[in-house]
C-alpha cells in the first residue's frame, strides 16, 4: 500500500508535465470504395478500362461508401 501512494503522485507530476505534448497514439479511421472492371485480351484501351472502373468506384461511393462495384454489374442494371 506504501507503493502505491508513493506512485500516484509521480504518475500525476508525469501527466502534468505532459499535458502539452501531442499524443504519440493516433488513431484514424479510413474506408474505401472500390471500383473493379472486367477485361478480356485487347477488347478496350488502357484509358477505356480506368474510364469504366472510375465510374464503378463512384457508384461505389454514391451507395453508402466501404464498399465494391464491378461496372459490369452497373451496366446490367442500367
Amino acid at each position: 500500500m506504501h507503493k502505491r501512494n508513493f506512485q500516484k503522485p509521480r504518475l500525476q507530476a508525469k501527466k502534468r508535465a505532459n499535458k502539452d505534448k501531442p499524443s504519440a497514439h493516433i488513431e484514424h479511421n479510413c474506408t474505401a470504395s472500390i471500383g473493379l472492371t472486367l477485361f478480356f485480351a485487347q477488347d478496350n484501351t488502357i484509358d477505356e478500362l480506368l474510364k469504366q472502373a472510375d465510374r464503378a468506384m463512384y457508384q461505389a461511393k454514391q451507395n453508402g461508401r466501404n464498399s465494391v462495384r464491378c461496372y459490369r454489374n452497373i451496366e446490367q442494371a442500367i
